[in-house]
């Protein structure tokens, strides 16, 4: 019994997921976290990406909106739209977005920064009972500044069951770049 457990223990441990591990596929390595987030801005359209992972291009506002602890819904912001990434002491990233000089709306995101990553979700979760049932959930969404002047953003999800000898495993995951805009060229 205690070895099937181990075995169930090992298993888990393998098929848990770093951040550092699943941003090796953005198209460029992550970078310091430094300024990232200090109020840099970024474009609200998904920047060009080798590979995609998804079929339908997420905007940096809708993907960010989707974490907002409030239930009120947010305006429309143009695919042109400029938007403002802001870190607060408090754990928090306010999101502003701007159409030339003009504030169009923003809102806030619980946080937590963890090297050089800034994450908006992370759930795990296992319920091992030996032989008869054994389940992993995993929930990761993080932000991640690299190296070639963009914004990368991963969501990955993993639910894998086993019931007795029988198997089933549901992952999906979506990565999306945002080409950072210096404050000059924006006026």
């Amino acid at each position: 019994m205690r070895i099937i457990f181990l075995l169930f223990l090992c298993i888990s441990i393998i098929g848990c997921s770093s951040a550092r591990k699943l941003s090796k596929d953005f198209s460029g390595k992550v970078s310091t976290i430094n300024t990232a987030f200090k109020g840099e801005y970024y474009s609200n359209k998904p920047a060009e990406i080798k590979q995609r992972f998804t079929v339908k291009e997420y905007t940096l506002w809708d993907f960010l909106s989707f974490y907002r602890s409030d239930i009120d819904s947010t305006e429309k912001i143009p695919d042109d739209a400029i938007l403002r990434l802001t870190v607060q002491p408090d754990s928090y990233l306010e999101v502003t977005a701007f159409k030339g000089n003009d504030k169009l709306s923003s809102f806030s995101i619980s946080t937590r920064k963890e090297g050089n990553y800034l994450y908006l979700k992370k759930n795990r979760s296992m319920v091992p009972i030996p032989v008869v049932y054994f389940q992993i959930k995993e929930d990761i969404s993080f932000l991640a500044p690299l190296d070639n002047n963009r914004l990368g953003i991963m969501n990955y999800n993993d639910n894998t069951l086993w019931i007795l000898f029988f198997g089933a495993s549901n992952t999906g995951r979506t990565i999306e770049e945002y080409e950072r805009i210096s404050f000059d060229s924006l006026y």
